[in-house]
């Protein structure tokens, strides 16, 4: 079944899409649910595009988790800009893990309505690929948001690292400032011995990036690298307590159970990078599960800023 949901999966990641009204010029982030009862029903969503003249060009990014393994992939895409409707159809492949070729022959055509509510523009369609020899078609729903920040999205992140995304016009004009280099040490100089982990990571400023409210006992934490593997090693402290110890991000999830007493009311999670891998900053995924209610959470953290999780009782 796994092999079946697997192979099957990637075909519903070649999205063409139709989009009214105003420019369409920036990240979107949502996620994308299917009918079927064979493949996941949950998987996160994104587009970067650029409008000019006309036309549409840019990426798309889907992850899903399947057997407490991350499977990702990224597409460039283009379209043309009508009248009433806009269609944005796959390009190429650029970078996927799953175990199998994805079926060039099984298209997605999607349909978006883009209404204005609290603020915020949002699209929300139906989508349903073709049938052809080998597969049924399949059909679902996708549901979008402009994202504020889009260069600290995770598509724009994962590009970056594939070498990517450099031709997307918001980027340039909200480019991010890039990272130094970190200078060799001289080959005779004895490297110092590191601080512990506790110690170290107060002397980092602390950013919190997301707060959950809680209901039981114990959380369940399974933590991945949601990009391109390339070693990024974490420490993971509650309430200044080290409970995942330099940790190397892989593809499958590093579990481990949080238990909490009653009378615990606030606890706070950080995420320390150990290194920044080959592609800073150190980037990853925490799942938080609180019995059936589970929460994504995308952290960024560098050699001089920690991400932190505010956990509060409800």
């Amino acid at each position: 079944m796994l092999l079946k949901t697997i192979v099957t999966f990637p075909l519903l990641l070649m999205l063409p899409l139709c989009f009214h009204g105003q420019s369409l010029s920036g990240v979107w982030t949502g996620t994308l649910s299917n009918d079927s009862q064979t493949v996941r029903r949950d998987q996160q969503f994104e587009l970067a595009l650029t409008e000019y003249k006309g036309k549409l060009y840019g990426y798309s990014r889907t992850e899903f988790i399947v057997n407490d393994t991350l499977y990702y992939v990224v597409k460039r895409v283009k379209g043309v800009v009508g009248d009433s409707i806009s269609e944005v159809t796959d390009d190429k492949i650029i970078a996927s893990n799953f175990l199998h070729r994805i079926d060039k022959g099984v298209k997605v055509t999607s349909v978006f309505r883009l209404n204005k509510a609290d603020s915020s523009w949002r699209m929300e369609g139906n989508w349903k690929t073709n049938k052809t020899r080998r597969y049924y078609s399949v059909s679902g729903g996708m549901t979008l948001a402009a994202d504020p920040n889009p260069n600290r999205s995770r598509i724009m992140s994962h590009l970056q690292e594939l070498g990517q995304g450099k031709d997307m016009v918001f980027a340039e004009k909200n480019a991010v400032a890039p990272v130094a280099p970190k200078a060799k040490p001289p080959v005779t100089k004895k490297e110092p011995t590191p601080l512990p982990v506790v110690t170290a990571a107060k002397e980092r400023t602390t950013v919190v990036t997301q707060t959950i409210t809680f209901t039981g006992d114990s959380l369940q934490l399974a933590l991945y690298d949601n990009g391109e593997i390339d070693g990024d090693t974490v420490s993971v402290l509650l309430n200044d307590r080290v409970i995942l110890s330099r940790q190397l991000l892989k593809q499958t999830a590093i579990r481990h159970t949080i238990h909490i007493s009653p009378s615990e009311k606030e606890l706070r999670l950080v995420l320390y990078a150990e290194n920044l891998g080959r592609y800073p900053p150190n980037t990853g995924l925490l799942i938080i599960r609180d019995g059936v209610k589970e929460y994504s959470v995308r952290y960024s953290a560098d050699l001089q800023q920690n991400a932190a999780i505010v956990l509060r009782r409800e």
